[in-house]
């Protein structure tokens, strides 16, 4: 069981619950995998407000508190012990709006059979309808079950240790195998008529996988979704923040809203909450996220089961997606260029673990020596960074298993290792070599050209081939600003769950330069070689490298403002995802960043209006450390002039005032700026 937070109950209640003004307290509600009743007792208290708002000047008897009940409240919940728990939680409720001493005087006062457990005899002959003890997926059928005009709820999820329940219906409907997608099917079951929100992993919207895009066609083409909240960033909170989201696991959620029908009057966007991080202020005591965060996507492109904007929308904007787009369809990639240059490529080997069942001994890799990834460096490494095959195995566990297999007690008396969990293609340890590292050290992508044979672990995507140029070409592309860019926006990991790029998505990367372009970009590779081997304690070639983001930008024929986006998220985005509030990104904005900023703003919207008789004036001002609020004023005349610069002295104040009213509370420690 994991406690579902009291802030994301809040959240989703206020949307699809609200009390304020509201007076229907007849609205039958379903948790489909309840746990201990948290959203139940939640939706039961909110009935009776609204019962209240309908009744103000009656006071609610016990007659009534029981027929809410029993008549809107609805649980499954497997574990026994857990749905007890959810009835005496909802007792709780009701007894809270009663007069204690009535209570016990009132012999007729009888709480009402909530649990339905086929296997509890203590029950049997007293069941009741609303808190079924199923297994929700593979023993209920909605037609037996009471439709609802609510499903809410935080249904299990995850990859591993799945029910065969839920393994068949994964398989039955061709679904990725993770436990909460079947939950999210059959609501719609359950509620054919009514709204659905439901907490699910996030990893199911970037999941690339075809059993992933087959349940992403089913919701988005075969239900009207309203909006989906991607909390991803909150996984880690500390707790000091207004506490974790989730306290007992740090795995990233969404919330979907949806319905099987689609209601009168649709919308052609998708509401999207994707926050970068989670900033402090001291007007609130919680979580603030910037409405910047807040995007409306279109429905027709989030319809698409192998859209990337669900990813690309969490760190940039609709220009973001367009240039994804554009540079997706650039028809050469890093897998084409390896197939038509006939490279040989794979990730490295794998010591052995605990999930080993059948080692493999190998002597040829045994002799090699081992890189470990922290050791390869951008663009080129020496074989100086090279150790011993024994550096393969660090970790505890890995330590254990090899002292096991040759029956040693310490790891010093170990021989050379020979034997693997698993090795790959041999023929990709062959030097010359790329070395492409999953990971991200100071924001940046790291591929590094090695020039002699060396073994390397499964986090790392080795290429070969005796060209060196192909080599440094790739070298060149994967180590560039616009790689990082491309490949951030599009993993289906980074950011949302582990902080790396996968294999298939480097060979997604496009490649586009001219003979020129790639002459140059060979010359330039080879001068940082040489610098490094010259003297290894060099490990950047600032002014080379530079030269080489030129070429590669230039051989894209990228806009201003496309470099503009590219800048932006390396130097904003991914600081503000690894420093979180200490990011550059919420440093004070300068007079000169603030006068760019009007220039392109200024010529945008006049030629805009080109046509027109509209000219567009710009007053910016001059805003200070302490100002909470930047601001930038726009002047409708029909006479252009200059950009006028402000300080702020008269504003501060007001500045200050207005960003209270800026921020609206969406549940307990969560707000959003406006």
């Amino acid at each position: 069981q994991f406690y579902t937070p009291y802030t994301l109950v809040e959240l989703i209640l206020n949307d699809k619950l609200p009390i304020k003004d509201e007076t229907n307290h007849n609205v039958k509600i379903l948790d489909p995998a309840c746990g201990s009743g948290i959203f139940l007792v939640e939706s039961y208290k909110r009935l009776i407000r609204r019962w209240k708002n309908k009744n103000p000047k009656k006071i609610i008897t016990f007659k009534e508190l029981n027929d809410i009940l029993v008549a809107n409240i609805f649980g499954i919940e497997i574990d026994p012990l857990a749905i007890k728990v959810t009835a005496f939680s909802l007792y709780l409720a009701l007894v809270e709006h009663l007069n204690p001493k009535k209570l016990w005087i009132d012999k007729t006062n009888k709480f009402p059979y909530l649990i339905d457990n086929p296997k509890d005899a203590s029950i049997k002959g007293k069941e009741g309808k609303n808190l079924w003890c199923r297994d929700t997926i593979g023993e209920v059928n909605p037609d037996d079950f009471e439709k609802v005009n609510l499903v809410v709820g935080n249904p299990p999820f995850g990859t591993k240790k799945l029910s065969k329940s839920i393994m068949d219906y994964c398989v039955k409907y061709n679904f990725g195998k993770e436990m909460v997608l079947p939950f999210l099917h059959k609501s719609v079951d359950f509620c054919p008529d009514g709204n659905i929100a439901l907490i699910f992993n996030a990893k199911v919207l970037t999941n690339t996988e075809k059993p992933f895009q087959n349940f992403r066609k089913w919701l988005l083409n075969e239900n009207y979704v309203e909006k989906v909240y991607n909390l991803s960033i909150f996984r880690k909170i500390p707790k000091n923040f207004g506490g974790q989201l989730f306290t007992s696991a740090v795995g990233p959620i969404c919330i979907a809203y949806f319905q099987k029908n689609p209601p009168q009057k649709t919308s052609d966007t998708i509401e999207y909450w994707a926050p970068k991080t989670y900033v402090k202020s001291n007007l609130i005591d919680g979580v603030l996220i910037d409405s910047t965060d807040i995007k409306f996507l279109p429905r027709i492109e989030c319809q698409l089961p192998d859209t990337k904007i669900w990813k690309i929308a969490m760190w940039g904007n609709i220009a973001d997606f367009h240039l994804i787009s554009k540079l997706s369809k650039i028809h050469s990639n890093v897998k084409s260029f390896i197939k038509e240059r006939k490279m040989s490529f794979g990730v490295g080997l794998q010591p052995l673990n605990k999930s080993t069942i059948k080692p493999i001994v190998d002597n040829d890799i045994s002799n090699l020596k081992f890189i470990r990834p922290e050791r390869i460096s951008k663009y080129f490494t020496p074989d100086t960074s090279f150790s011993d095959i024994n550096s393969a195995i660090k970790d505890k566990e890995t330590i254990a298993e090899y002292l096991k297999y040759y029956k040693k007690n310490n790891i010093f008396d170990l021989p050379q290792i020979n034997v693997f969990r698993r090795l790959g293609k041999k023929e990709v340890y062959k030097g010359p070599m790329l070395l492409v590292k999953e990971g991200f050290k100071d924001n940046e992508f790291c591929a590094s050209l090695v020039n002699t044979s060396v073994a390397y672990n499964s986090t790392v995507l080795g290429i070969h081939s005796e060209q060196l140029e192909d080599l440094r070409i790739l070298s060149s592309m994967l180590n560039s600003k616009l790689a990082a860019y491309y490949l951030l926006m599009i993993s289906s990991s980074w950011g949302i769950e582990r902080e790396r790029i996968k294999p298939n998505e480097v060979y997604t990367l496009p490649l586009q330069f001219s003979e020129p372009d790639f002459k140059d970009l060979v010359s330039l590779h080879e001068q940082i070689e040489d610098t490094i081997n010259i003297n290894p304690l060099i490990i950047r070639d600032a002014n080379n490298e530079k030269n080489i983001e030129k070429i590669i930008l230039r051989s894209f024929h990228l806009s201003q403002r496309d470099i503009c986006l590219i800048e932006d998220f390396l130097c904003q985005s991914i600081d503000i995802f690894y420093k979180k509030e200490k990011s550059i990104a919420f440093h004070r904005v300068s007079a000169d960043e603030n006068m760019i900023y009007a220039k392109m703003l200024h010529q945008e919207l006049n030629d805009f209006y080109s046509e027109a008789n509209h000219k567009v004036n710009i007053t910016v001002y001059d805003v200070q450390r302490h100002d909470p609020l930047n601001l930038v004023v726009l002047h409708f005349c029909n006479t252009e002039k200059s950009i006028d610069v402000k300080p702020t002295n008269e504003l501060s104040s007001l500045l200050k005032e207005l960003d209270k009213y800026s921020i609206q509370e969406k549940g307990k420690n969560l707000y959003v700026q406006k």
